[in-house]
C-alpha cells in the first residue's frame, strides 16, 4: 500500500474543500452502486504524472448514459460538478454488466 498525499488547500478553485470533495465524490459513487443494483464493487486508486486516478467499477445492471444525460440526473451531474470544481474530469462507461466511473484529478 502506498500513501497518496493530497494538496493541502482549503478552497481549491471552488466552494469545496479539496479533500472533502474527493471523499464526497467517492461516497456518492458507492451509494449509487449499492445492492441490489450491484453485488461487487471494485475501487482502484492510482497516482501518476501529478494526477490522481480513481476508478470505481460495479457489477450493477448499468444504464443508458444517453438517456440519463438527457434527463439531467442529479446524481451524475453532482459527480461531474465535483470533478470540475477540482479541475478534473469524470468519465462514465455503463453496460448491462455494470458501470465504471473514472475520476481524473490533478494533485499538484
Amino acid at each position: 500500500m502506498q500513501e497518496i498525499r493530497l494538496p493541502d488547500r482549503t478552497n481549491w478553485g471552488g466552494r469545496y474543500n479539496y479533500r472533502l470533495a474527493l471523499y464526497e465524490g467517492l461516497a456518492e459513487s458507492l451509494l449509487q452502486a449499492l445492492p441490489p443494483k450491484a453485488t461487487k464493487i471494485k475501487i482502484f486508486i492510482y497516482e501518476g504524472d501529478n494526477m490522481l486516478n480513481i476508478q470505481i467499477i460495479d457489477s450493477g445492471k448499468g444504464f443508458d448514459l444517453s438517456i440519463v444525460e438527457k434527463t439531467k440526473s442529479l446524481g451524475l451531474q453532482s459527480l461531474k460538478n465535483r470533478a470540475l470544481e477540482m479541475h478534473g474530469s469524470l468519465e462514465i462507461v455503463s453496460s448491462a454488466q455494470g458501470t465504471e466511473k473514472i475520476f481524473i484529478i490533478p494533485i499538484k
